[in-house]
């Protein structure tokens, strides 16, 4: 997977971005979840989701993937460093009933196109990858985790917007 009009500080950067968008793109909660630190702060403003925690973001993933299909992310630019990254991309998917994520709108099984944006802030955690984190055999090491993040979204095709 190549991400266009990427400008980013490093290649190590352009990677993790591109792992992230295939977590995106597998619609496995506890894959994407990995990339968020448990003490993250999560703001969609197109979803109206503000200020939510781990918990909440996993469970707003859960339903998102739960209720479309067909949802893909297709960047369109990324740039940043290490400690941020600011995303453009565009979300496909039709919904698979008529969704309060939606406002109730009628949009079961229609295509909708979000044009979205995402900004990042990154920080590194140290993590235990095994054994007892108190014991022998911890094996830790510091990762990259998303620290905050804020979303904002615009509807451009479907649930009404033709």
């Amino acid at each position: 997977m190549h991400i266009n009009a990427i400008n980013v500080s490093t290649e190590a950067v352009s990677t993790r971005q591109e792992r992230l968008l295939a977590a995106y793109n597998s619609h496995d909660v506890d894959e994407l979840m990995a990339f968020f630190s448990k003490k993250v702060v999560y703001s969609n403003y197109g979803a109206g989701k503000l200020n939510k925690g781990y918990d909440a973001l996993k469970a707003f993933f859960t339903e998102v993937f739960a209720k479309t299909e067909d949802l893909t992310y297709e960047p369109r630019s990324i740039s940043g460093t290490e400690t941020f990254t600011a995303w453009e991309y565009d979300a496909t998917f039709k919904y698979k009933e008529t969704s309060a994520m939606m406002g109730g709108m009628p949009a079961e099984g229609q295509t909708i196109k979000l044009q979205d944006a995402g900004l990042y802030w990154w920080a590194e955690e140290e993590v235990v990858a095994g054994g007892d984190p108190h014991g022998e055999g911890a094996i830790k090491e510091k990762v990259w985790k998303i620290i905050r993040c804020h979303k904002y979204g615009k509807m451009v095709e479907g649930g009404g917007k033709e």
